[in-house]
């Protein structure tokens, strides 16, 4: 059960990392297109996404096995 949160945790510190980098080339892009509102939103399902993708991959991975 250990091995699985260390997993997790590892998975969603590289999401926040990879959602990071979008973020930043995003908001460059966008910035003058969108309000900051409209940004934040976008911004946050990004990663709400990702977290659910890694969890939902990890948790069929884990009952596989």
């Amino acid at each position: 059960m250990k091995e699985i949160f260390n997993e997790l945790i590892k998975k969603i510190e590289n999401v926040i990392s990879i959602y990071n980098e979008k973020s930043k080339r995003i908001n460059t892009i966008i910035q003058n297109q969108l309000d900051d509102k409209t940004v934040n939103f976008l911004n946050e399902r990004t990663i709400a996404y990702e977290i659910t993708k890694s969890l939902e991959d990890i948790i069929s991975k884990n009952m596989l096995t």
